[in-house]
């Protein structure tokens, strides 16, 4: 025969549960301890495109006339040197990856880690562009660009090629684009103008404007 629980016991056994879902749910913020800045640079003399792959943080590219290789400035906030930076050549690709792993760390105190990356290449290249979150601004490029992208603003200008993007939350710009523009837009607010070619967009929220097109 069972014996009921004592008072006693139902007590020690609600404070071991309470002290056990207590140990659950408490998670110890992550502080941002490692801050660094890293320059990358690679010959493109043999290379026609950059394929970017990045996580977390603010992505600049510039085209430069007269510019033979790619030139990376990464700016690190991270909880520690477990991060992801490179950019190697593979074939006429060169491709740069960054992430600062903020998904191995279930909370950080104040900002997240992040890589904020500020990068020059010749004019020539094309570019391929996947973005998980942050700003991202595109100038100056004389090829085809492509971009996939999951949140942020986006400010796209002086290209000269068809332009792709697929963007899921944030603002979009683009102008002056000697080409066509095909945009599908998840929400927020997207305005194109300046565009020789023909524009195409499916968008789902948020405010539009088109204008000047050819």
């Amino acid at each position: 025969m069972l014996r009921p629980f004592s008072k006693l016991n139902k007590t020690a056994l609600t404070a071991a549960c309470l002290l056990a879902t207590s140990g659950c749910i408490s998670i110890n913020a992550a502080s941002l301890d490692y801050q660094e800045t890293r320059n990358l640079n690679v010959s493109a003399s043999n290379a026609s495109m950059l394929k970017v792959d990045a996580a977390a943080g603010f992505l600049k590219i510039v085209g430069e006339e007269g510019l033979e290789e790619v030139k990376v400035t990464a700016d690190i906030l991270a909880v520690d040197e477990n991060i992801t930076l490179s950019l190697e050549q593979s074939g006429d690709t060169i491709e740069l990856e960054a992430d600062a792993n903020q998904k191995s760390h279930f909370n950080w105190r104040g900002k997240s880690p992040k890589i904020d990356l500020t990068v020059t290449v010749p004019m020539r290249m094309m570019l391929d562009i996947k973005d998980g979150s942050g700003f991202i601004t595109v100038d100056n490029i004389n090829n085809n660009v492509k971009i996939k992208d999951g949140s942020g603003s986006m400010d796209i200008t002086n290209v000269k090629g068809n332009l792709d993007i697929d963007d899921g939350s944030g603002s979009v710009e683009i102008k002056h684009i000697a080409g066509n523009v095909l945009v599908e837009d998840g929400s927020g607010s997207l305005e194109i103008s300046q565009v020789t070619g023909t524009v195409d967009v499916e968008d789902g929220s948020g405010g539009l404007d088109i204008y000047d097109v050819g």
